[in-house]
């Protein structure tokens, strides 16, 4: 069983650093537990917006 004083709440941050200083481009919300992080997902979250991040990497000059 957990142990809910041992739960955090908060939110995972996903980091894009290729150029230059890291800038966030991502933020899940969730709870992080003691066997990982369990996000919690809206009820209207498309996980195939994901793949619509801009990519710099894609473009160039």
């Amino acid at each position: 069983m957990i142990n809910p004083a041992s739960l955090k709440s908060g939110s995972a941050h996903l980091y894009d650093d290729r150029a230059g200083p890291c800038q966030e481009i991502l933020t899940i919300p969730g709870d992080w537990h003691e066997n990982g992080f369990e996000i919690a997902v809206p009820e209207a979250f498309d996980p195939l917006s994901l793949n619509h991040l801009p990519s710099k990497s894609a473009r160039s000059g």
